[in-house]
């Protein structure tokens, strides 16, 4: 099926031990997010798997989607944040979100520490195994 690619891929990325403490991190939050990271998503999947498995896919994930709590940040906002130039829209929106923050980029997560964003750097979670 074409969706375990997905999964596969991930598992390849992070291994399939990691994607599960994420999967239980998760498990019980709501999942907020900004229409650039949608749109990154869309984006990516297209370029990657085609145009007929992005269908599908939004089709699939179409419920899920639809459950996502969706955030709006104003673009100035978003540009008139120190870091705009070096972490663009899609990063520096969800730092604005005021939600919990997830990331691998190292750089990202300190600077959202910096500025007082909740925020988890996905290793963090990986080594405590799940952290609440």
């Amino acid at each position: 099926m074409a969706s375990g690619g997905i999964i596969k891929q991930i598992g390849q990325k992070y291994g399939e031990d990691k994607c599960l403490i994420l999967t239980e991190f998760l498990k019980e939050k709501k999942i907020s997010t900004t229409p650039e990271v949608l749109a990154e998503f869309y984006s990516l999947i297209k370029s990657n798997f085609g145009e007929n498995f992005s269908k599908y896919c939004l089709e699939t994930l179409r419920k899920l989607f639809e459950e996502i709590n969706e955030i709006y940040v104003e673009k100035e906002k978003i540009m008139d944040d120190n870091k705009f130039f070096e972490f663009g829209f899609t990063d520096i929106s969800l730092m604005k979100s005021g939600k919990l923050l997830l990331t691998s980029d190292f750089s990202l997560y300190n600077y959202a520490k910096s500025q007082g964003v909740n925020v988890k750097y996905l290793d963090e979670i990986f080594t405590l195994g799940i952290g609440k």
